[in-house]
C-alpha cells in the first residue's frame, strides 16, 4: 500500500468524523466539530503529512483568488482519479471559478470538469492531442519479441482484421452520435447526470461538444444511453431547443 493510498484512506476517515483537511503552506489544517479529533487521527496526520499535502495542494494552474471547494478532500480521496492541472473557468452549472483536467487511473485520456459540482466541461481537441502517443503507449503492454524486425516490414494477418474492426467502429460511432443527437434534440437538449463524477450540461452547444469530443468512446456514450433510458443516473431539466 503506497503512502498516497494511505493518505486517501485517512481523508475518508477524517470525513467520517466530520473533519475537513486542507493544505496550509507546509502544514495540514484540519477543521470540524469540537472534540472530533482523536489522538489516533492526530498521530496518523503527523505520520502521513507529506502524502496528505501532496493530495491536498492545488494543482498547477489553479487561480490564486479561488479557494478550493468544500468537497476537495473527498475528491482527492478517490484513488482512481488523477488530477493533472487546473485553469480559471466559470462553471455554467454552479458558478465555481476553476476547472480541473483529470483522468481515470485506467484511462490515459483527459477530461475537464468542475471540481465543485462535477459538471463536465468541453475538452478541446488540441488539449486531448497534447497527450502524446508515447504517453498513451505507457498504458499498453506488449512483448517486444512479437514486433517484426526493422528489415522485414511484414504485418501479421490479424492486422487486416484490426483495420476492418476500426472501420466498423468509426461507422458505428457516427451512427450512434446521430441517434444520440436526435434524442437530445427530441428532449430539448436536457442536462443529464452521467455518473457521480460526470454531468452533461443542458443546451445544444454542450451536447455537440460532448458528442464530438475526440476522447470519448463506448464508455461515455453508454453512460449517456443508460441515463436517457432512466438507469438511475439521469438528472434532466428540459431546456428550450436552440437552433
Amino acid at each position: 500500500m503506497t503512502n498516497l493510498h494511505i493518505a486517501r484512506q485517512l481523508l475518508t476517515r477524517l470525513a467520517e468524523h466530520g473533519l475537513q483537511a486542507a493544505a496550509n503552506g507546509d502544514a495540514v489544517k484540519v477543521t470540524g466539530p469540537p472534540n472530533s479529533m482523536t489522538p489516533e487521527l492526530a498521530e496518523a496526520i503527523r505520520l502521513n503529512k507529506c502524502a496528505l499535502l501532496a493530495l491536498l495542494r492545488l494543482p498547477p494552474g489553479w487561480p490564486a483568488d479561488v479557494p478550493p471547494p468544500p468537497n476537495w478532500p473527498a475528491l482527492r480521496a478517490m484513488d482512481w482519479l488523477e488530477v493533472l492541472k487546473a485553469k480559471p473557468a466559470r462553471c455554467p452549472e454552479c458558478g465555481f471559478g476553476a476547472a480541473i483536467l483529470w483522468r481515470r487511473a485506467d484511462d490515459p485520456l483527459p477530461h475537464w470538469s468542475c471540481p465543485a459540482c462535477s459538471a463536465t466541461l468541453p475538452t478541446r481537441a488540441e488539449e486531448a492531442e497534447a497527450f502524446s502517443v508515447a504517453e498513451l503507449l505507457e498504458h499498453v503492454e506488449f512483448d517486444e519479441a512479437d514486433l517484426p524486425e526493422a528489415d522485414t516490414p511484414q504485418h501479421p494477418p490479424e492486422w487486416a482484421e484490426a483495420h476492418e474492426l476500426t472501420r466498423r467502429w468509426r461507422a458505428a460511432r457516427e451512427r450512434l452520435i446521430e441517434l444520440l443527437r436526435a434524442e437530445g434534440e427530441r428532449r430539448g437538449w436536457p442536462s443529464v447526470r452521467l455518473a457521480p463524477w460526470a454531468h452533461l450540461l443542458a443546451g445544444r452547444e454542450n451536447w455537440e461538444a460532448f458528442l464530438s469530443c475526440p476522447v470519448h468512446g463506448p464508455d461515455e456514450y453508454d453512460r449517456l444511453l443508460e441515463a436517457l433510458r432512466g438507469g438511475g443516473l439521469a438528472d434532466t431539466h428540459h431546456q428550450p431547443t436552440k437552433g
